[in-house]
C-alpha cells in the first residue's frame, strides 16, 4: 500500500515536554516529520487544542515550539505490544529551529540545537524493562527523588506492578544528565 502521507516519517526518540503552565508532562517522541510529530504518552491533550512542547535533542539543547493537536490514540488490549498511545501534532505557527532540526533528519545539514536556559519545571524520567513482557516503560517522576529510593511502577503492556529502586534516571531541566 502506497504511502498517503504529505510529509515522511523518521523514527526518532527524544525526550518531550507539553502542556500549559502548571500542567506540564513528559513523552518521547515516536516519530518526526517536517510538518509535526507523534509523542509517545498516556497524558493525552484533547484533539484541537494548542499545547506548547520542548523537545530535548540529543546534544543537550531544547527546541521550543507549539502546535495542534490533530490526533489522538489510547491503545488498549493486546494492541499496546504494537502501536504505541499517544499524540499526533501539526507544528504551528512555523519554527524555523524545528524545521531545522526536522531537515536534518531528511539528509539535510547537521543540527545542533543552541543551549537553552533551564526549564522551571524539570522532571526525572525511570526507564525500566518490564521483567514478565519484556517490555520497555518509563514513568515520569517529579524531582528531587533520591537514589536508592524504591519507587512503585506499572507496565503499560501487561499491568504487572511492580517495585524498582532508582539506580540512575534522566533529569531533565535543559541539559543533559543522564548516564550512558
Amino acid at each position: 500500500m502506497p504511502e498517503r502521507r504529505a510529509h515522511p516519517r523518521r523514527r526518532i526518540r527524544l525526550i518531550v515536554n507539553f502542556g500549559g503552565p502548571g500542567a506540564r508532562t513528559a513523552g518521547i517522541t515516536f516519530d518526526v516529520s517536517r510538518s509535526g510529530l507523534f509523542v509517545r504518552t498516556v497524558h493525552l491533550p484533547r484533539i484541537g487544542s494548542v499545547i506548547d512542547l520542548t523537545i530535548h535533542s540529543t546534544d543537550g539543547g531544547q527546541i521550543p515550539l507549539t502546535g495542534k493537536v490533530v490526533r489522538t490514540f489510547s491503545a488498549v488490549g493486546t494492541i499496546r505490544f504494537v502501536v504505541p498511545s499517544g499524540f499526533g501534532v501539526r507544528v504551528f505557527p512555523r519554527s524555523e529551529l524545528y524545521e531545522r532540526f526536522a531537515g536534518s533528519l531528511f539528509g539535510g545539514p547537521p543540527f545542533t540545537a543552541i543551549a537553552a536556559p533551564v526549564s522551571p519545571d524539570p522532571v526525572q524520567l525511570l526507564l525500566w524493562i518490564c521483567r514478565p513482557c519484556g517490555r520497555q516503560n518509563f514513568r515520569v517522576l517529579p524531582p528531587p527523588v533520591p537514589m536508592g529510593k524504591e519507587v512503585p511502577v506499572v507496565c503499560r503492556a501487561c499491568d504487572v506492578p511492580s517495585r524498582r529502586v532508582l539506580e540512575s534516571a534522566s533529569v531533565i531541566d535543559g541539559r543533559r544528565r543522564s548516564p550512558r
